[in-house]
C-alpha cells in the first residue's frame, strides 16, 4: 500500500546485486500505485524477472511506452504484455489512478476505482492513521475519506 509518483527514473526498480540470482525473492508487491515517474513505472531487471515474487493490486496508471521494464532490455508497453512475461494475471487496475492533487496530495478522488481495489496485506490502518474505510482496502498509501471528501473534476467535494 505505497503510492510512488514523480520520480526522474523508475518508480519501483528491482535488480541483483551483480545479476546473481536469489537475492530479491519472496516479495509481496500489492495495493500500490506508482505514477508519473520519468523512465518507467516498474523495472525488474537482471534476473529478478525469474524469481518468485508476486505482484498484484497495484495501479501502474495508463499503458505507455516502455512503460514496465520486465527484463534488461525488454520494455513493454500494455498490461497484457506484461502479464505474459510475468507468467500470470496481477488483478492490476489497468487506469490513470486519479490523485487529488499530485504532487502534494495522493489521495484518491471520490471517482477512483482504486476505491475498495486492493486485498487484504494486515494493515490496520493507512498512511494517515485510518482504517479501512470500505469493503476492501483502497489501493495506494490512503483509504478514500467519504466524510473528508476527495475532489473530483468538475463534481466539487465528494457526497
Amino acid at each position: 500500500n505505497n503510492t510512488v509518483y514523480g520520480n526522474s527514473g523508475v518508480g519501483l526498480y528491482m535488480a541483483n546485486e551483480g545479476a546473481v540470482q536469489g537475492y530479491t525473492n519472496n516479495n509481496l508487491i500489492k495495493n500500490n500505485i506508482f505514477s508519473g515517474n520519468t523512465t518507467a513505472e516498474l523495472g525488474v531487471v537482471y534476473t529478478v524477472e525469474n524469481e518468485t515474487n508476486i505482484f498484484s493490486n497495484n495501479s501502474f496508471g495508463v499503458e505507455s511506452d516502455n512503460f514496465i521494464y520486465w527484463g534488461i532490455a525488454n520494455p513493454l508497453d500494455t498490461y497484457d504484455a506484461w502479464e505474459t512475461a510475468y507468467g500470470g494475471t496481477t488483478a492490476s487496475v489497468e487506469v490513470d489512478p486519479l490523485l487529488n492533487n499530485p504532487p502534494t496530495d495522493f489521495r484518491l478522488l471520490s471517482i477512483s476505482t482504486l476505491i475498495d481495489g486492493g486485498e487484504d496485506v494486515g494493515l490496520i490502518r493507512d498512511r494517515d492513521g485510518n482504517p479501512k474505510s470500505g469493503t476492501a482496502w483502497d489501493i495506494g498509501a490512503y483509504e478514500f475519506q467519504k466524510e473528508k471528501g476527495g475532489l473530483a473534476p468538475g463534481m466539487g467535494m465528494a457526497p
